[in-house]
This record gives C-alpha cells, sequence and structure tokens, in this order.
C-alpha cells in the first residue's frame, strides 16, 4: 500500500500501520520460536 500510495496520505498511512503490525508480529514470531528452541535446549540437561 505504502509503496501504490501515490501520494495520497490516507494510503501512506495504511501502509505504515501495515507495516508497523506486520513488524511487530515477526518479532513475536522470532521471539516464540527463540524460546521453543532454548526450551528443548535446556530440557536436555
Amino acid at each position: 500500500m505504502w509503496m501504490m500510495a501515490g501520494g495520497n496520505a490516507e494510503n501512506v498511512k495504511k501502509g505504515k500501520g501495515t507495516l508497523l503490525w506486520a513488524s511487530i508480529g515477526l518479532v513475536i514470531i522470532k521471539l516464540r520460536i527463540s524460546n521453543l528452541i532454548v526450551d528443548n535446549i535446556l530440557a536436555d540437561f
């Protein structure tokens, strides 16, 4: 959305919001995966 906004302020705002929430989601997913990996490593000890 952001790249195709063509200067339309509303579409730029929507695009930035989409990027923000997608980034937050990716961080949450990566944290959860790393948590699972650490739990599996510690379970072996």
